[in-house]
């Protein structure tokens, strides 16, 4: 889901969300730009919103 303006506000329609099945789900951020290094969102479900250092939360691209 992106807003008009470009900015990411839920991981749950971003491309560069990844998903993993390692006895439970667990969510990664795929972002080149990602200031987390391990890029991981959540397991079993997905924030309501954005992780704080998610790149496209701030309109990186």
């Amino acid at each position: 889901m992106e807003c008009r303006d470009k900015i990411m506000r839920h991981c749950s329609g971003c491309r560069f969300l990844k998903e993993y099945d390692y006895g439970r789900k667990v969510y990664y951020c795929d972002h080149e730009g990602r200031a987390d290094d391990m890029g991981k969102v959540g397991a079993e479900s997905l924030p309501d919103g954005c992780p704080e250092w998610c790149p496209l939360k701030n309109g990186v691209s």
